[in-house]
């Protein structure tokens, strides 16, 4: 098992948002960031279970054209990933409250697991204030 996990990601303030890409049909989990819900350990919800191995595998996240090395732990009553390495991929990509994430499940063995990352931002585009009129129930936003 390695014991140095490693990342190919580039600092922080230099990624560019990586494209949204339909799901491939593969199980897959989703989850919206807020404060109450932070997401600091990556527990997988029990219906993806039968589709993660048991015991203690390497894993790897793919976000674009980055890569986090991690491992995944499996019993038959949890599922979950590294969270040294968890906490540098929501760091590395600077997630935070309002974002949302999808993993799935690319490929699952007994002896590695491979997952890909989505991530949808939850801050409104910049492009798109010089269009904002309006922003009240009275006076609401139209985007054309």
């Amino acid at each position: 098992m390695r014991r140095n996990l490693r990342s190919t990601a580039a600092k922080k303030t230099e990624f560019e948002d990586v494209p949204i890409e339909p799901l491939s049909g593969k199980p897959f989990f989703d989850h919206v960031i807020s404060e109450n819900k932070p997401l600091s350990q990556m527990v997988f919800p029990p219906r993806l279970y039968s589709d993660l191995p048991n015991g203690t595998v390497e894993a790897v996240i793919m976000h674009g054209k980055n890569t986090w090395e991690t491992t995944l732990y499996g019993s038959k009553t949890k599922k979950s990933l590294d969270t040294q390495t968890w906490r540098r991929f929501l760091d590395d990509n600077n997630l935070g409250p309002g974002d949302a994430l999808i993993l799935e499940v690319m490929e699952s063995s007994q002896v590695f697991v491979k997952f890909k990352a989505q991530i949808l931002r939850g801050d409104f585009p910049v492009e798109l204030d010089a269009q904002i009129d309006g922003g009240t129930p009275d006076n609401a936003i139209t985007i054309d």
